[in-house]
């Protein structure tokens, strides 16, 4: 495996393309992984291993069509949890993930590194679920790469959403 193809890659698709040409495509190679084990990881890798958070209460869908997207996702508490509950749980660290909500009115992006140790996504509330899981799909794929290891914080438009 050359060198030069290694950067090109790495100047397209960043560290984790680098990390996935040089393990994934190496053992696949060498056999000592099949194809579906190879898509596998590729699929882990393309996803950054995000864990994500859902307010249920506001986002109805969008758990499931997070999980479709092979995403770990999951919904806070339980159906009609208060957002002060919710805050409570992730000061006590009981949660871990990026929270997802479209409640603009309780929740800000000021909240981040403060509640929202990994982060906060602010959906509006337009588009159907599928529609929502690409565009924060959008955001997370590039996440890494243009803030480095800076918690997620986003505030999505209507377009944002409606374009995809």
């Amino acid at each position: 495996m050359s060198d030069e193809l290694e950067e090109k890659i790495a100047d397209k698709h960043g560290s984790t393309g680098r990390f996935l040409y040089r393990e994934g495509v190496k053992r696949f190679i060498e056999g000592e992984i099949d194809a579906e084990q190879l898509l596998d990881r590729v699929m882990e890798f393309a996803r950054g291993n995000w864990m994500l958070i859902v307010d249920e209460n506001r986002r109805k869908g969008l758990t499931e069509a997070l999980n479709a997207r092979r995403y770990n996702a999951s919904e806070v508490g339980r159906p009609g949890m208060s957002d002060e509950e919710i805050k409570a749980r992730f000061r006590k660290r009981r949660e871990r993930g990026v929270f997802i909500t479209a409640d603009r009115s309780d929740f800000s992006l000021d909240m981040v590194g403060k509640i929202f140790e990994r982060g906060l996504i602010l959906l509006p509330d337009a588009g159907q679920p599928d529609q929502q899981a690409k565009a924060i799909e959008n955001v997370l794929m590039h996440w890494r790469d243009t803030h480095g290891g800076k918690p997620v914080k986003v505030r999505l438009t209507k377009k944002d959403v409606l374009k995809q």
